[in-house]
């Protein structure tokens, strides 16, 4: 391939218009778990810290802190289903003597020839490392800045 052009032209003319989705539905599929999980668990530290401590409010490690968690165990829930997306998008190319029919037949070859940790789980280690960090920082901003519009006065003329 000499461009990015070039990859989607020859991808089309040799597999056809879907080939350039394959893999997209269960992206789709992964970010439900992973959004619900994320923001499930976000909020329920945030109402377990105050029942504990309701005399004062979330600071914003706190927040931080919250948001890393539940940034780890919605990777941690959601990772398979990147495995599986990845392995569907790039068979073709990498393995063209392997066949992956589908994303359950593709989970099941996965698991029986790799096992579920170092299969369904393989690479997850470095997810575990970016996106706590990212998704912690992401909710503590997002929660400051509500606060923060929240107090102002231009929320008040708009509400």
């Amino acid at each position: 391939y000499t461009n990015l052009f070039s990859v989607f032209l020859t991808v089309f003319r040799t597999e056809g218009v879907f080939a350039l989705y394959r893999g997209a539905l269960w992206s789709m599929i992964g970010v439900l778990p992973y959004s619900g999980f994320v923001f499930f668990t976000y909020e329920s530290l945030k109402h377990i810290r105050l029942d504990y401590q309701s005399h004062r409010p979330i600071n914003k490690t706190e927040r931080m802190c919250f948001g890393a968690i539940s940034g780890l165990i919605g990777q941690t829930v959601s990772y398979p289903f990147d495995v599986i997306r990845r392995r569907l998008q790039t068979a073709a190319v990498i393995r063209p003597n392997e066949r992956y029919l589908g994303a359950i037949a593709t989970a099941r070859k996965i698991i029986r020839e790799e096992g579920i940790t170092s299969g369904l789980y393989k690479g997850v280690t470095m997810n575990w490392f970016k996106g706590p960090i990212s998704i912690g920082v992401s909710f503590m901003t997002f929660d400051t800045l509500i606060k923060l519009i929240r107090q102002s006065s231009l929320f008040s003329q708009i509400s």
